[in-house]
């Protein structure tokens, strides 16, 4: 699977006989406030996509995975193609809730599967997505837990927030 924004070049070559290429683009509208939500607890993926939806960035983005053929990535990725097909994917809970599936699938396969990433990642973007994660876990929510789990020092983590938050105040007014 290649997950890429609209400013990368794809050249691929098949390796198989069993490859498939299989292609989705999602228009930046498709991905509202509350389905981004949905994703802020995978960071890897939800990331990519903030990044990939900010219109000054004109610079390629992309993940490369490659995945089991036992793994449901596979299905999540016929069933999108499905609704696809049927003409059923706006605003349609089934091709809202496979996506979420299929990214959800994705990311925690990750680990195991991503071969190429373009390995840039925004500090506003890291220090927003930060911050997601603090509002939707405020009651068990620790810096150092926070800063575990994106494997910074809480020291670091704690200036990184405030300047952060310094910045978007400073916007506002």
């Amino acid at each position: 699977m290649i997950l890429s924004n609209r400013f990368t070049t794809i050249a691929y070559e098949e390796l198989q006989e069993w490859s498939c290429i299989v292609g989705f683009y999602f228009k930046p509208e498709y991905f509202t406030e509350s389905l981004l939500n949905q994703l802020a607890e995978e960071p890897l993926l939800y990331r990519f996509l903030i990044e990939s939806l900010k219109l000054e960035d004109t610079i390629g983005r992309y993940y490369v995975f490659e995945f089991s053929p036992l793994d449901d990535v596979h299905f999540y990725s016929i069933l999108l193609l499905k609704q696809v097909v049927k003409m059923r994917y706006k605003d349609n809970k089934v091709t809202r809730v496979t996506f979420l599936l299929l990214t959800v699938e994705g990311s925690q396969l990750a680990e195991k599967s991503l071969r190429l990433n373009d390995s840039f990642i925004s500090s506003t973007i890291l220090v927003s997505e930060m911050l997601n994660v603090m509002e939707n876990n405020s009651k068990d929510i620790t810096l150092e837990k926070l800063a575990r789990q994106f494997n910074f020092h809480p020291n670091y983590l704690s200036s990184l927030i405030k300047k952060k938050r310094a910045n978007h105040s400073k916007n506002i007014f």
